[in-house]
């Protein structure tokens, strides 16, 4: 058996693909990428689920260039008379994830939702996604594809909801209830 069908692997299963830039303000204006990033950490049926300690696992972001070669997770810029350092990409991170069916695959997974994440700037952005594990010290990281942040007067309006969005949406709040 491979190393890939004997331990868990990370897999985006919605990737952003635009959003509104939010501004350089101390308190920004929240304008979230849609649709929003869901990272899935799979692990295979044979994998012993008795071994997946939920909350030793997070889901840390960080924000690249288009081509994955340049970390733009922060930026520096001066503000009279000092210089500052703010990060780029907003947002619910890291995070710990929550165990969930696939509702296209109906396997079980650990997923990590992100819905609340904002840019600051206008561009073209990829995130990477770095899946770790405290205990064991397992890592692996994962690129979503290239997408536009664009400037207010450039933006072309919401999209609608995914239906993946929506299912899984439903799934984390029947987890809640119980």
């Amino acid at each position: 058996m491979s190393q890939y069908n004997s331990t868990p692997h990370i897999i985006i299963r919605q990737q952003p693909i635009q959003g509104r830039m939010c501004g350089i303000k101390e308190r920004a204006d929240r304008r979230v990428l849609q649709p929003p990033l869901i990272v899935e950490l799979e692990y295979p049926n044979t994998y012993d689920k008795n071994l997946l300690l939920v909350e030793s696992y997070m889901c840390h972001l960080s924000l690249f260039s288009k081509d994955k070669k340049e970390c733009q997770s922060v930026v520096r810029y001066e503000k009279n008379p000092e210089s500052c350092i703010q990060k780029l990409l907003l947002g619910d991170d890291p995070i710990s994830g929550v165990v969930l069916q696939d509702p296209m695959t109906g396997n079980e997974g650990l997923f990590f939702i992100f819905p609340r994440l904002s840019v600051r700037f206008a561009g073209i952005y990829t995130i990477c996604c770095t899946v770790m594990n405290m205990q064991s010290g397992y890592c692996e990281m994962k690129y979503s594809e290239p997408f536009e942040v664009f400037s207010s007067k450039r933006y072309p309006g919401g999209l609608d909801s995914p239906s993946y969005s929506t299912c899984i949406m439903k799934l984390l709040k029947s987890v809640d209830k119980h």
